[in-house]
Parts: C-alpha cells; structure tokens; sequence
C-alpha cells in the first residue's frame, strides 16, 4: 500500500510558472577627452601559452581583456594568452586605470599535436585624472 501511493505521488503532474522578459543590450561608451587623463608610460607584457589539440592547456585562467579600435577589435578577448600578456603589462604600471594596446607580437614553436605560443602586447598606459 504504501509503495503504491509514494508511485501515485512520484508520478502526479505538477504545475511549473516561468515569466521571462526579453532584454535588450545596453552599449555604454564614455567618451574621455586627452585633457582628462594623463599619460603614464609606455608597458609591454610577455606570457607563454601552450595549446594541445587547439585547446589552451596551463597558463593563468579567467582574466579577460577587452581591447578594440574603432576599426574593430584588434585583440581577440578569449585568447588566455593575450589576457595574460595584457594583465602582465598592466602590472607594470599598478597607478594606470587602462591600457591602450598598439602591438601584438606572437611566436609559435609547433609540436606534434601542439604548440607553444609566446605573446608579447605593448601599450600606452593612461590615468584618468580626479576632479
């Protein structure tokens, strides 16, 4: 009897409410005039990223870097490689708030089935200035 009604209970049909809204995206952009900033040097950033397969394998993880130009982006934000890279330079400078990247350098040591990568990013490091 027992196990008859646990069957009755585990297969009576329950109700499920979901409500969704559709979102549209927000694009934000600031637009920083060279007179609110100030300029504090030049960096580069070095980081080896090594690949099995086409899969990153090793290296630092979850560090993403956004970087574009007006003609598009010129660093690609799910390379670990050049998040690491980027992340390096930007150590160098620990008072700047961003980073404008002007140079990408890549070096490939392919392997059998693998390759070794070597990044090296330069960029102009700029402070916004406090008003």
């Amino acid at each position: 009897m027992i196990l008859m009604v646990s069957g009755l209970l585990a297969t009576t049909a329950c109700t499920t409410y979901r409500t969704a809204s559709v979102a549209a995206p927000v694009n934000i952009q600031v637009i920083i005039d060279y007179d609110n900033m100030d300029y504090v040097g030049e960096v580069t950033g070095t980081a080896t990223q090594s690949f099995a397969l086409g899969l990153p394998i090793g290296g630092q993880r979850y560090r993403v870097a956004v970087a574009s130009t007006a003609g598009g982006n010129i660093l690609p934000g799910n390379n670990r490689g050049i998040n690491n890279a980027l992340y390096e330079a930007l150590k160098q400078k620990p008072d700047a708030d961003f980073l404008i990247p002007f140079s990408v350098q890549e070096t490939r040591n392919v392997m059998f089935l693998g390759s070794k990568r070597t990044y090296t990013v330069k960029a102009k490091a700029f402070k916004i200035k406090a008003k």
